[in-house]
């Protein structure tokens, strides 16, 4: 018997499933391979989440914490379109980084057994309210000239996450220059945002040349 909910052990238990997770892929992040690393039953996933799509949500949690934790204030400058291209490129990093758990956390991946979808999908919700915040400044600074802060958001985001989904997939890997590309990507929005062109090219180049 594993008894009550622990949370030490649930929190050993995520990180166990992350690790499977993140190195050797989506497949290997069973109830079985995740208590076996922490050296408990498979039933303590039941007791301590409720099912695999609690250990799961945990795991997406997880995951939505460390990208948030890279948003850090200090990395923006005011500059709003300069701001939105920095966030392009931490969410950049991040998937890069983060393969199968950012697959994961998108719901572009199953993952023991379970597909995220409905409610589930409102997690991580605050990423994309940084965002919106960012493009809400940039529409009220007269840098992007749409009328409803929410279009130049959604927009971006589907541009954004859209080039990320298909760089990860290997769509990009004949690209010689993908960082080059994601920031033609991002500028050719702002600019049908409404962003002066000079000032949109320059701002992804400024912070391309910086990474």
């Amino acid at each position: 018997m594993d008894g009550p909910p622990n949370r030490d052990r649930r929190t050993q238990l995520t990180a166990a499933a992350v690790d499977l997770l993140e190195t050797q892929g989506p497949d290997t992040m069973t109830a079985r391979k995740v208590t076996a690393q922490v050296g408990t039953s498979r039933m303590a996933i039941y007791t301590d989440f409720g099912s695999m799509g609690g250990l799961v949500a945990s795991v997406v949690d997880h995951g939505f914490t460390l990208l948030l934790r890279e948003l850090e204030p200090k990395q923006f400058t005011g500059e709003h379109l300069a701001d939105i291209w920095t966030i392009a490129q931490i969410q950049r990093d991040f998937a890069l980084t983060h393969r199968h758990l950012y697959a994961v956390m998108f719901a572009a991946e199953t993952v023991g057994g379970y597909q995220r979808s409905g409610h589930d999908l409102e997690q991580g919700i605050e990423t994309l309210r940084f965002l919106h915040r960012h493009c809400r400044a940039a529409v009220e600074a007269g840098d992007l000239t749409v009328d409803e802060p929410r279009t130049a958001t959604r927009q971006l985001w589907i541009s954004i996450h859209g080039h990320l989904m298909l760089e990860l997939a290997g769509y990009m890997d004949t690209e010689p220059e993908p960082v080059r590309s994601f920031a033609q990507t991002v500028a050719t929005v702002m600019i049908g945002l409404g962003a002066d062109q000079t000032s949109a090219r320059d701002a992804v180049d400024a912070g391309r040349h910086s990474m």
